[in-house]
C-alpha cells in the first residue's frame, strides 16, 4: 500500500502548473489550475517562495519558478548517463536526416523529453529541447510509449487520459493501432499537416529502467503516402533504439 503525503502532493501540483509558455501565474490562476482553495494556495506559495522554488514578481503580481528548480534540472541532466549517451547521437542523426527527434519517458499524461533536437531547416521555428512535454495521446512518441506498456498499465493510462478529457474509446483505438503497427514494423506512424508531415514512434525497453519512447518527425516525400516511411528514417530509429537499449543503468 502506497502512503502519500498530501501536503507534498499539493506543493508539487503547484510547481507543475508552470509549463513552457506559462512563465508566470497569479494566485488565482494557481488556484484555478490546481483546484485547491485559495487559503491553501497561499500557504503553499509562501513555503515554495521561502525554499527558493518560486519567486514573486512585484510588477506582474505573479509567481514564476525559482532558481532551485533550475538547479534540480541541472542535477538530473548531469547525473543521467542515459542522457549523456543519447544526446550526441540524437543531435547528429537529426541533422543528418533533417528530422525532429524526441526521446523521453512518461509523467502523468505527457512524455517529458530527456533529449530532443530539431535538425530540420525547413521547420527551424519549431523549438524543442530537454524538459519539454509532448502529449501522450496525440504524438508519435506518446503512441510509441503506449504500445510498449503492459495491459494493466495501459488501462491505468487510459483512465488518466480520460480524466484529462480524452474519450476512452478513442484512446483505446489509438493504443490498439499502435500496438499492431509496433508488432508488425517496430514502430507506429502518426501523420500530420494533412499528410505532408509524419512521425514514427517506438517504445524503448531499457533494462532496469522505466519504459522510454522515441519519436522522429519528418517531411513526407512528395508523391508518397505517410505510411510509406523512408528507409533512412527507419534506419535512424533502429540505430537510436539499439543505442538506448545497450545502456546499462548500473554502469
Amino acid at each position: 500500500m502506497t502512503v502519500s503525503n498530501r501536503s507534498l502532493e499539493r506543493g508539487l501540483a503547484v510547481l507543475e502548473c508552470f509549463r513552457p509558455g506559462i512563465g508566470t501565474l497569479t494566485h488565482g490562476e494557481v488556484s484555478e489550475r490546481t483546484g485547491l482553495p485559495k487559503p491553501t494556495v497561499t500557504r503553499l506559495l509562501s513555503t515554495l517562495r521561502d525554499q527558493g522554488y518560486l519567486e514573486f514578481d512585484e510588477r506582474l503580481r505573479a509567481h514564476r519558478l525559482g532558481v532551485a528548480v533550475l538547479s534540480l534540472s541541472r542535477c538530473l541532466t548531469l547525473g543521467s548517463g542515459l542522457h549523456a549517451k543519447m544526446a550526441p547521437a540524437i543531435r547528429k542523426i537529426a541533422l543528418n536526416t533533417r528530422t525532429i527527434i524526441g526521446f523521453g519517458t512518461a509523467h502523468s499524461t505527457d512524455i517529458v523529453y530527456l533529449e530532443a533536437f530539431n535538425g530540420d531547416p525547413g521547420r527551424s521555428s519549431r523549438h524543442v529541447g530537454a524538459g519539454m512535454r509532448a502529449p501522450i495521446a496525440t504524438t508519435s512518441v506518446g503512441h510509441g510509449y503506449m504500445a510498449g506498456l503492459a495491459a494493466a498499465e495501459r488501462e491505468r493510462l487510459v483512465n488518466r487520459l480520460s480524466a484529462a478529457g480524452h474519450p476512452k474509446t478513442r484512446v483505446r483505438q489509438v493504443i490498439e493501432r499502435s500496438v499492431r503497427e509496433v508488432r508488425a514494423h517496430g514502430f507506429c506512424v502518426v501523420p500530420y499537416a494533412e499528410g505532408q508531415q509524419a512521425a514514427i514512434g517506438a517504445p524503448i525497453r531499457i533494462p532496469r529502467a522505466p519504459l522510454h519512447a522515441i519519436g522522429i518527425g519528418y517531411e513526407v516525400p512528395r508523391g508518397s503516402a505517410p505510411q510509406e516511411v523512408p528507409t533512412k528514417i527507419v534506419e535512424a530509429l533502429h540505430e537510436l533504439v539499439e543505442l538506448a537499449v545497450s545502456w546499462d543503468v548500473v554502469c
